[in-house]
């Protein structure tokens, strides 16, 4: 694999996993500070769902895309292009304020939910770009546990402008990953 597609698969992975940043913070506030054990239960949890869902989507594609070999690549930058677009959507939504000192479990999951969608897209179209699973897991694992171990810390901290940065950063990190693929394969 060159460097550029190293770098192009980096930069999506860590544009995709850049939610985890929010779920980690979350877990930290829904689980009271008091049980600690139990909110780096939480996350381990949510870690190794995202590792399969990630593998889910590996698989997914190489049992649907058997006849449609000549397409592979196009079909996997307009899916990745698809992520950066509904993660620039998400972003015009307005952030609905919740006076709730600790978020149910239920808003926790909803939002494993949907990263785990955007994962699943991630190794979807990562097999059909013909990325080898050692490449992926070397690469998204350590994206994944990144998110998650810096969002621990940050528990406490509560900015609008951060979480905007953050996001704006993750489509930007997508949309140049999309690029690079671009250029590798025109």
């Amino acid at each position: 694999m060159t460097l550029s597609i190293q770098i192009a698969v980096l930069l999506i992975s860590l544009g995709i996993t850049a939610d985890n940043l929010l779920l980690s913070k979350m877990s930290v506030n829904t689980i009271a500070f008091t049980k600690s054990k139990k909110a780096v239960l939480l996350l381990f949890v949510l870690f190794t769902i995202q590792l399969q869902v990630i593998k889910y989507g590996y698989w997914t594609a190489a049992l649907v895309t058997s006849s449609i070999k000549n397409q592979d690549k196009w079909i996997a930058l307009t899916m990745l292009f698809s992520i950066a677009v509904k993660m620039i959507h998400e972003f015009k939504i307005e952030i609905i304020r919740n006076h709730k000192t600790f978020p149910d479990l239920d808003d926790f999951l909803n939002i494993v939910l949907a990263s785990s969608v955007y994962l699943f897209v991630l190794g979807f179209a990562l097999s059909l770009l013909k990325i080898e699973p050692f490449s992926i897991c070397e690469t998204v694992i350590p994206c994944l546990l990144f998110f998650l171990s810096i969002g621990w810390p940050l528990k406490y901290f509560n900015s609008v402008k951060a979480i905007h940065l953050i996001k704006i950063s993750a489509i930007v990190m997508i949309f140049s990953g999309v690029i690079i693929f671009l250029i590798n394969t025109i």
